[in-house]
């Protein structure tokens, strides 16, 4: 069976569920293209209008294998199921507006002209209040997907932009400086990437052990853009329909910021395809006025066509273990002025080898230890709070068998492969 007999198999069912001796009347919808409102039909109802929901259910699996489609089950959702997302989400919605019976559906399926694409039906009884409904979602999608004040969250809904600046950043100074310039020159540059000829995308590459500082820098970015951001959080459900979804989502409000979290997950055999990703990335119908923000906790995981050549990923940032600076940084930056200096710059260096993560955890600690003996930090609670961690350290070496190197405690996973920015 063809993919094209697919989905025409898929239209049939659904005119099939809804005959004109019953009222209804069919529609196809090219939500992509000609009707933008739709694409946030789950987050319209679930923000403004939730007891219009009658019911909803969700793909199991939407993806190709070997020329048809890979599970066409439906799974039922609740109400307050947020699966049903924007851009990625396929399956079925009913409501009622205005007192009329609507259907939804949508599944992502193969177009011979256009190849991969969301093809989208609805039923209704009322032409005319259909023609409502889409009126509302139209004026809700500019509104929605315009807002630069959240970050879009694929399969979640918007959260508010964190309250962070580029001081809260805690990297070695120039490391910084590169990452700011790289992200604020690209949105500000289209008219400058099109006179030069270049294609307008770029990708950012941060690899290296968790706890120092990875996914701080794209909420730090994430804070301080004026642009859009989406962020799509790479589970073992998540298959390249959703991931193209993302990219045209982020090319839609270019220019904009994508922010894709371990790809290493790439390399697990998910329903994440090598060669859909590269396309996306730099291929002939690549989206652009996109800036892809991607992070990795095991870069030796990734495949070389990833790691080795620009356009893909232009710069690579490796978040090694902080040096004395950036600990004295950030143990100041924590301390809120609550100890002396003298004290902070013992903590930083008896800190050597922490990550930037257990850095912190000093601060954390040593207040926990004034806050349960109900009075002010003092800097003994500091220097022991190092020491303490210290200890855990060494126990974890025993316990590991000194598998953790020595002077090494956190998170860590060595020093990742690639440049660094640090001396």
């Amino acid at each position: 069976m063809s993919k094209t007999q697919n989905a025409q198999d898929i239209a049939s069912e659904f005119w099939n569920k809804h005959p004109s001796s019953a009222g209804w009347r069919v529609h196809r919808l090219q939500w992509d293209a000609e009707e933008p409102g739709p694409r946030v039909l789950p987050a319209f109802l679930r923000e403004k209008h939730p007891a219009a929901l009658l019911r909803q259910r969700t793909y199991t699996s939407v993806s190709w294998k070997d020329g048809r489609t890979a599970g066409r089950g439906l799974t039922d959702s609740s109400k307050k199921s947020s699966r049903l997302s924007e851009d990625s989400w396929c399956g079925q919605i009913e409501l009622v507006w205005d007192g009329k019976p609507i259907h939804f559906e949508r599944a992502t399926l193969f177009d011979r002209f256009h190849g991969e694409r969301h093809w989208s039906f609805v039923a209704t009884k009322d032409p005319e209040v259909l023609e409502n409904l889409l009126g509302e979602l139209r004026e809700f999608a500019r509104s929605f997907e315009a807002d630069h004040s959240s970050i879009f969250i694929i399969s979640e809904g918007h959260i508010p932009k964190p309250a962070l600046t580029w001081d809260d950043l805690i990297l070695p100074e120039l490391m910084k400086q590169d990452i700011r310039r790289n992200v604020e020159t690209f949105l500000k540059a289209e008219e400058q990437y099109r006179r030069l000829g270049l294609p307008y995308r770029r990708g950012l590459l941060f690899v290296g052990s968790p706890g120092n500082g990875k996914t701080l820098a794209t909420k730090v970015i994430a804070a301080n853009v004026e642009a859009c951001v989406i962020s799509l959080p790479l589970m073992n459900t998540t298959h390249d329909a959703e991931i193209r979804g993302a990219f045209l989502r982020a090319a839609r409000e270019a220019p904009s910021v994508l922010i894709l979290e371990d790809i290493d997950k790439f390399a697990k055999g998910w329903g994440i395809t090598l060669p859909h990703i590269l396309n996306l990335l730099d291929g002939l119908d690549a989206p652009e006025g996109i800036l892809v923000l991607a992070t990795s906790n095991e870069p030796e995981r990734l495949d070389k066509a990833l790691l080795q050549r620009p356009s893909r990923f232009d710069q690579l940032f490796a978040f090694n273990l902080p040096g004395f600076a950036e600990r004295l940084r950030l143990l100041r930056l924590r301390g809120m002025e609550k100890f002396s200096e003298s004290a902070l710059q013992t903590a930083a260096e008896a800190s050597r080898g922490f990550t930037m993560a257990y850095v912190q955890e000093i601060v954390v600690s040593a207040f926990l230890t004034a806050l349960d003996e109900g009075r002010e930090a003092k800097d003994s609670d500091l220097l022991d709070s190092a020491v303490h961690l210290r200890i855990q350290q060494r126990l974890r070496q025993r316990a590991a068998h000194g598998g953790n190197p020595e002077g090494r405690i956190g998170f860590d996973l060595g020093t990742p492969k690639g440049p660094t920015m640090e001396a």
